[in-house]
C-alpha cells in the first residue's frame, strides 16, 4: 500500500469531518471525497462577480492584526480583530457557511495563513493556535502600508540594514529559531517579544559578532507592547 504523507495542517482539516470514535483518517477523506462529489452533480450556481473578497487581499490585515498585538496572538483574537478590520471588504459570498459551520471568510483568513507561512512571512514553528509574525512579515506588510495604522505620523517601519545582506540576514534569522527554542518554556505574555529580541541579540553578538539591532531599537517611537 502506498505512503503518502500530508503536513500537520492537513491532519487537522481533514480530522474536523471525523466522527469521533468512528471514523479513521481513511474514512474521513472519503467522506470529504464524497461530499466533493456530490456537490459535483449539482448544476453549477453561476458564479457573480465579486462574490469573495480576493484570497490575497487577507494576507495585509492578517499581518497588521499581528502587529498591531505585539507580533503574535491567539487564533480567537487574530479572528476577532480580524473581522472588525475587514468588514467593509467582505462580500456576501464571504458570509456563507461551510460544512463545519464555520463562515467562508474565516476558512479562507486559514488558508491564507498557512500561504504566509510557506512565504516566511508568518512563524512556522509557533505554538499550536499562536500565529505570530516574522521579520519578513513586518517588512512586507511596512510595505503595503507606508504608514504604521496604529502610529499616525510616524515613519515608516525600519529594520537593522544588514538584514538586506542574504547572508546576515539568514543567520539573525538563524539566532532567532535559537532564541525561540531557548524560550520556549518562558509565558508568551504582554513584551515577550523585547524578551526574545534581547536573547537573539545576545547570541548574535555572542557566536556570530553581529552588533544587530531589533525592531524596537529600530523603531524608537512604536510601542512594541
Amino acid at each position: 500500500m502506498p505512503v503518502v504523507r500530508v503536513s500537520e495542517e492537513l491532519f487537522q482539516e481533514i480530522q474536523r469531518y471525523a466522527e469521533p470514535l468512528i471514523d479513521n483518517f481513511e474514512s474521513a477523506l472519503w467522506k470529504i471525497l464524497r461530499l466533493a462529489g456530490s456537490r459535483a452533480t449539482k448544476p453549477p450556481t453561476p458564479s457573480k462577480s465579486g462574490d469573495h473578497m480576493p484570497p490575497r487581499d487577507f494576507w495585509r490585515p492578517i499581518l497588521e492584526v499581528l502587529r498591531e498585538n505585539s507580533g503574535q496572538a491567539d487564533v480567537e483574537t487574530i479572528i476577532k480583530a480580524l473581522e472588525i478590520k475587514i468588514k467593509d471588504q467582505l462580500r456576501p459570498g464571504d458570509y456563507e457557511s461551510n460544512v463545519d459551520g464555520s463562515l467562508k471568510w474565516e476558512r479562507q483568513a486559514h488558508f491564507q495563513r498557512l500561504a504566509m507561512k510557506h512565504e516566511g512571512l508568518i512563524a512556522g514553528n509557533s505554538p499550536r493556535g499562536v500565529w505570530e509574525i516574522t521579520n519578513q512579515g513586518r517588512e512586507w506588510v511596512s510595505k503595503q502600508s507606508p504608514k504604521l495604522q496604529n502610529s499616525p505620523g510616524e515613519d515608516t517601519f525600519e529594520t537593522d540594514p544588514k538584514e538586506k545582506d542574504p547572508t546576515v540576514k539568514a543567520t539573525i534569522e538563524k539566532a532567532r529559531e535559537e532564541a525561540e527554542r531557548n524560550l520556549a518554556n518562558h509565558p508568551k505574555r504582554l513584551g515577550f517579544c523585547h524578551k526574545l529580541w534581547a536573547e537573539q541579540k545576545r547570541i548574535l553578538r555572542e557566536k556570530y559578532g553581529i552588533n544587530w539591532k531589533s525592531p524596537a531599537e529600530m523603531n524608537p517611537g512604536i510601542n512594541f507592547d
